[in-house]
């Protein structure tokens, strides 16, 4: 299956999350290193959440040194537009748990927008979405 067979049904609910408030909110949570909000950088840009997730690019990560162990699903640079998708980790956790698995694409398009890690944690930004975005 291709990577973008694989993550289209789930960047369909991701992107509905994002269309609502409360999970919009999570764009607020969080700071690129100039220190405007995700959200006041995708206003900048004159999008939304749910259009800036559908313009981004899913790549097979296969390649990817994080993809090999099994425990991550998916992974960005931050500020860049392409999304490594740990394919196998992936399907795994889109059958297993699909709200989870929208949920990693929002934690990615975090990334994406400009969010570093470290800090915050992966596990804080996976919080935050999933208090914000639910399961």
């Amino acid at each position: 299956m291709s990577t973008r067979a694989l993550v289209a049904g789930t960047a369909t609910v991701a992107a509905a999350k994002l269309r609502r408030p409360e999970c919009s909110q999570v764009l607020s949570d969080f700071h690129e290193p100039a220190g405007r909000s995700l959200a006041e950088v995708l206003e900048e840009r004159g999008t939304n959440a749910a259009e800036f997730l559908a313009n981004l690019r899913f790549v097979d990560g296969g390649a990817v040194p994080r993809c090999a162990g099994g425990r991550v699903a998916a992974a960005a640079n931050f500020g860049s537009p392409i999304v490594a998708v740990c394919k196998a980790t992936f399907a795994r956790v889109q059958y297993e748990t699909p709200g989870l698995a929208a949920n990693v694409l929002i934690h990615e398009m975090l990334h994406a927008l400009g969010l570093g890690e470290d800090p915050p944690t992966s596990e804080e930004i996976n919080r935050h979405v999933m208090r914000r975005c639910g399961p």
